[in-house]
């Protein structure tokens, strides 16, 4: 144990007498030793631990919320409308854009009650003319696609390649087809059986692929005098894909830099006559 002076002479003199004080490590008398400053060591326990809690909370609050947004934002095996769907044509993905498009040609109604689309809004309806039938055939023609040697049981024989129609330009056909019929005298056609499925069939595509997309953009109703009764108002903007882009990769595909090649010799075999 150390030992402290005491400050006492001897009496009449000499040396210092000595005592042992109870005394502490840290040089001060025991009673009067430096005692923890628990108040602080709380403190500072009671911010680490806070603070290891914080993180904790963060590091939970990032993970909840990577998962919400992985539940919220699924990332379907089936595709999506603007990277394209599992069934879509892979090679023309890659040319998907998405664009607001203002639909045009509700009607228009005079006071009196008469029905009118402005000629200006579209060339591809009204009075059947040279233009509009040019004007569908550039948005339709050539509409068909050369696959590649993968699909043999599309072989066209007469053409020497792979084809199949994209859908959109199907439903197209099929509308041209059907204002047709509304022209006869225009577009005279043989009443057969085959003209009386094609009909059906284009009606019954049409109504499968608007099923299909199930559109969901509202179509409200205002008055119209001239009626006397709402009627619809179909101006409304839409997410479309860019069709240009879309149609100008089925051209490229089809005699363009994107063309696929037939093998004629490959299949001299199946032709008729060989």
């Amino acid at each position: 144990m150390p030992y402290l002076p005491t400050n006492l002479m001897r009496p009449g003199g000499g040396e210092p007498v000595y005592h042992r004080l109870p005394i502490d490590e840290t040089g001060l008398p025991r009673k009067e030793a430096r005692r923890p400053d628990w108040p602080t060591l709380v403190s500072v326990s009671a911010a680490a631990f806070i603070a290891g809690g914080l993180m904790v909370g963060v590091v939970l609050l990032q993970v909840n919320g990577s998962l919400h947004v992985q539940e919220c934002n699924p990332v379907s095996p089936e595709g999506t409308f603007g990277e394209g769907f599992r069934t879509d044509f892979g090679p023309a993905k890659q040319h998907i854009e998405l664009q607001e498009v203002n639909f045009t040609g509700t009607p228009h109604v005079t006071d009196d009650g008469f029905f009118f689309i402005p000629t200006e809004e579209s060339k591809y309806v009204g009075e059947p003319t040279d233009e509009m039938d040019e004007a569908w055939e550039k948005l339709i023609g050539e509409a068909y696609d050369a696959w590649g040697p993968q699909h043999e049981q599309f072989w066209n024989q007469g053409s020497g390649g792979y084809y199949a129609d994209f859908e959109m330009l199907h439903m197209l056909h099929c509308v041209n087809q059907i204002r047709k019929l509304f022209a006869p005298e225009r577009y005279p056609m043989v009443q057969s059986n085959r003209l009386l499925v094609h009909r059906d069939h284009c009606l019954n595509s049409l109504r499968e692929h608007i099923m299909c997309k199930g559109d969901l953009t509202p179509l409200p109703t205002k008055w119209t005098p001239g009626i006397q009764h709402n009627y619809i108002e179909a101006n409304r903007p839409h997410i479309c894909r860019n069709f240009q882009k879309l149609r100008a990769f089925a051209t490229n595909r089809k005699k363009g830099p994107l063309a696929v090649s037939p093998d004629f010799e490959q299949k001299k075999g199946s032709l008729p006559g060989r």
